[in-house]
């Protein structure tokens, strides 16, 4: 019924292997363990890396001036709505 973790890892890999010549890639990436956390605690803490990006584009805002501003703006607006703000509540 069940597959083991190395089995179904060979299934989707050849299931995979079309895909990954036709992109020009030939094998999937294999990842070390401290790799592996690595990107786990990157997908861990995502939230509070755009947030902080928030706060970044927000000390930007307040020192930049002419077209740089607008542009700060319009990516301070995409960075809000990643993170779940309602449209309503940004003053653009």
């Amino acid at each position: 019924m069940g597959e083991s973790g190395a089995l179904a890892t060979t299934r989707t890999r050849l299931a995979l292997t079309p895909f990954l010549s036709m992109w020009g890639l030939t094998k999937m990436a294999e990842y070390s363990k401290f790799q592996q956390n690595a990107i786990r605690n990157y997908y861990d803490n995502r939230e509070s890396l755009a947030w902080q990006r928030v706060q970044e584009l927000i000390t930007e805002l307040y020192l930049s001036e002419g077209a740089k501003r607008s542009k700060y703006w319009k990516s301070l607006a995409g960075h809000l709505k990643k993170l779940g703000v309602a449209q309503t509540t940004m003053i653009t």
